[in-house]
């Protein structure tokens, strides 16, 4: 990345040609106060480099085969790089970004094939000069509340188109940046959120003052001795736990505590009374009721009566369950593939790491097949994407119906499947194979068409000692291509790790 000085004078001299060569810049997308609002809430801009988004954009640049790729923030008057490979500048001007015209369609990906043949660059900086822009596509990180802060984009200094299979990795790749982006603003949110509640919870430690907010507070607050149950609560608690003020009192806090947070609410109590710590802020679930569970943010201080030694505290609890639900959602997106649900590539390279430590230490083996969907590309030309699809969903269930509940089985992107299991010996890899053979070998009945539908499969197996799962990912693609090449609908072990078997 080039340094800040070389990077604004780019910028300046960008400047000058956009309005000596007229770009066309781009319209303000509706609700554009409201998008920057949550660009900026994000906190990513002018941010440090992060190796999430950087391997984003590498593997953007390496799946598409474009020299540039980058992870650009619309900003109110420039672009902004949050990760680029192949550009060494952080900004340019938002007049000449072409991001700031795939944002205006957010539910599409945005292409221009030939950049000096279009209206809308063709005299464009960026186009007449460096960086020689050429070919463009952009996916938007559109947020859950549908503003699209920046994309995920590639360039080409030559004119050219992307495959299907190319355009959809780039917006799955996409996906896993907004999820991240979206994880990021939780954390923010919930960090302002506690930092809020301490901040509450510390000005009622003065108790003139919290008798006149106690009453009326939109957030619950709820008052407990050393021993653990209530003493005062006011309407808004009462609402959370689904009970009467008047029934709260005397109740032990424990009654509304998920059993599995009691040890850790019941510590912090302890820890508040005792004097070691002073506040206490928690993220648990409470059982309300009637029944039903919720995540609450509690935020507690301690109130000690040095004439007495009374000790009372106050907690400030608010219910987070979105929040929490949203979170969760979030990181199951990120490591799950949205048509199939399957894991994704992230997730099975994560458990695939494990598992290899763990056969390590107890001298089991590894089996990882690579399934690609024979001539798939032709089912997408002759039959359309929709039924595509459902070749790709009938593939994911009849691999996790056929496979042991221990093996993993992922999307790993495309058509492309990837399975593992732990073996005792090396021919049990051979009875997978031949049970996801009978599998896959049913035809996909979509509409009143039948496809016929038959799958390559390349095999590695772990040695002892087992070596790297990206050895083995490499290895078992590599047999793969190799059944691909003798024809296909077949089997092939990597050779020097199992015998050369051909399954047909």
């Amino acid at each position: 990345m080039g340094n800040r000085k070389g990077a604004l004078a780019y910028v300046d001299d960008l400047q000058g040609q956009r309005l000596a060569n007229g770009a066309v810049p781009a319209p303000k997308p509706t609700g554009e106060e409201l998008r920057l609002a949550e660009l900026r809430e994000t906190g990513l801009l002018d941010s440090d480099m992060d190796p999430l988004f950087d391997r984003a954009t590498r593997l953007a640049a390496r799946l598409t085969g474009t020299p540039i790729a980058l992870v650009s923030l619309v900003d109110e008057d420039r672009q902004w790089f949050k990760s680029a490979v192949g550009l060494d500048v952080r900004e340019t001007p938002r007049d000449v970004a072409f991001c700031a015209h795939a944002i205006l369609e957010p539910t599409s990906l945005f292409v221009v094939e030939d950049a000096k043949v279009d209206d809308r660059f063709a005299t464009n900086p960026l186009v007449t000069g460096a960086p020689w822009v050429r070919f463009y596509a952009g996916a938007p990180l559109v947020t859950s509340a549908g503003h699209a802060l920046g994309t995920l984009c590639v360039i080409d200094h030559e004119p050219r188109s992307l495959t299907a299979q190319e355009s959809e990795a780039l917006v799955g790749l996409a996906s896993l940046v907004t999820a991240e982006i979206e994880r990021e603003l939780e954390r923010r949110r919930l960090t302002e959120l506690k930092e809020r509640h301490l901040r509450l919870a510390n000005e009622v430690v003065n108790l003139s003052r919290f008798v006149d907010i106690f009453s009326d507070a939109a957030v619950g607050i709820v008052v407990i001795g050393d021993e653990g149950c209530v003493l005062e609560a006011n309407q808004a608690y009462a609402e959370i736990v689904g009970m009467g003020v008047d029934e709260l009192v005397g109740q032990p806090i424990s009654r509304f505590t998920h059993p599995d947070d009691q040890v850790s609410t019941a510590s912090a109590i302890e820890k508040m009374a005792s004097g070691l710590i002073k506040t206490s802020q928690l993220e648990k679930r409470y059982v309300r009721a009637d029944g039903s569970v919720i995540w609450v943010s509690v935020s507690s201080s301690c109130l000690r009566d040095h004439t007495t030694g009374e000790v009372r505290i106050v907690s400030l609890v608010q219910d987070v369950t979105d929040h929490v639900q949203l979170r969760s959602r979030l990181h199951h997106e990120s490591r799950h593939d949205p048509l199939t649900d399957l894991p994704n590539r992230t997730l099975f390279d994560e458990r695939l790491e494990r598992s290899m430590r763990r056969v390590e230490r107890d001298g089991q083996f590894v089996a990882v097949l690579f399934i690609d969907v024979d001539h798939f590309k032709e089912v997408n030309d002759r039959h359309g994407h929709e039924a595509g699809d459902v070749v790709l969903t009938h593939v994911a269930r009849r691999l996790a119906d056929v496979l042991r509940p221990e093996d993993v089985v992922a999307r790993y992107g495309g058509d492309e499947f990837t399975v593992f299991g732990v073996i005792g010996h090396e021919d049990e890899a051979v009875g997978i194979v031949k049970r996801i053979q009978r599998a896959l070998a049913q035809p996909v009945s979509w509409r009143d068409q039948v496809i016929e539908v038959t799958c390559s499969i390349g095999v590695s197996i772990s040695s002892t000692p087992p070596g790297s799962a990206e050895n083995l990912l490499r290895w078992a693609d590599a047999a793969m291509y190799r059944a691909k090449r003798q024809g296909r609908n077949q089997a092939v072990f990597s050779a020097g790790l199992a015998d050369e078997d051909q399954l047909s």
